[in-house]
């Protein structure tokens, strides 16, 4: 996974490299350990959809629109 994306965020646009491995569908919603189901991404963006105590996923699991990925994140 980290190699099908080169080492760069696979959010939609950005342009920084990855950091965490993160679930797509998360495993406490069954989602499996397997590739395509598996996104890597630049650590504010995965603070942006972090898993939530109370189960889910912040913003519904994607991204804000035109997230910030420049040098201050």
């Amino acid at each position: 996974m980290i190699d099908r994306a080169r080492g760069w965020c696979e959010a939609p646009g950005c342009t920084r490299l990855g950091r965490i491995v993160d679930h797509v569908v998360s495993r406490r919603d069954g989602g499996p350990d397997t590739l395509d189901n598996l996104r890597y991404l630049f650590v504010p963006h995965d603070h942006q959809i972090k898993e939530l105590s109370r189960g889910g996923r912040a913003l519904g699991g994607t991204f804000k629109p035109n997230a910030p990925c420049g040098p201050d994140g």
